[in-house]
This record gives C-alpha cells, sequence and structure tokens, in this order.
C-alpha cells in the first residue's frame, strides 16, 4: 500500500503548494497528487486545481525542481484544455528534472 497526499500536504499550508510537499516529503509519504494546467498568458505550465481566490502560483517547473529532491512519487491530474500540448510540457519538465520514472499521469 502506497500514500498519497492529495494536492500535498495541505492542512494550514494551502493546496498545490511548496510548503505543501514540503510537508509531505518531510512526513514521510509515498507520493503526492498535484493538479496542473497551463497558466494565463505566459505563466507556462502552473501547479493549481482552479484559479479560485489563488494569486501567487507555482510554476510546474519549481515544484519539479524541489520534488527531485526528494523520494515522492508523482500523480499528477491535467486540468482545463490543450491535453496533448499539455502532456508535451509537463513530460519535457519531468525529463529535465529527472523525475519521469516516478510519475503517473492522468485526466479526465
Amino acid at each position: 500500500m502506497k500514500i498519497f497526499a492529495h494536492r500535498g500536504w495541505s492542512t494550514g499550508e494551502g493546496e498545490n503548494t511548496l510548503s505543501a510537499f514540503k510537508k509531505s516529503a518531510e512526513a514521510n509519504l509515498d507520493g503526492v497528487e498535484l493538479d496542473v494546467r497551463f497558466g494565463r498568458a505566459n505563466e507556462g505550465v502552473i501547479v493549481v486545481h482552479d484559479y479560485m481566490g489563488q494569486t501567487d502560483l507555482l510554476s510546474l517547473d519549481e515544484a519539479l525542481g524541489y520534488l527531485c529532491t526528494t523520494r515522492l512519487e508523482l500523480l499528477i491530474e491535467f486540468k482545463g484544455q490543450r491535453i496533448p500540448e499539455l502532456y508535451i510540457a509537463v513530460r519535457n519538465l519531468l525529463v529535465k528534472h529527472g523525475l519521469l520514472g516516478v510519475a503517473t499521469i492522468f485526466a479526465f
């Protein structure tokens, strides 16, 4: 059995944030689930479930920069439109950070 934190260990930290992912790593969980989508304008790929109330958005590149220093597995949920393009962008970032082997991607 594996234990994953939904959107990171977000209690008190905010979901899909570096703080939530750090808390997950510190708790020795097996992995984290995170939501990704293309940002508005030129934001690139961001880590966010939706835009409701969030102003300080985390780039996927920054998130993976931290997550590659942990042993966490990744469960990445695609949000929004342009799924084929999002797949290519996310895959390229996973390769850049050496995380392709620990990531599972899913979309609806």
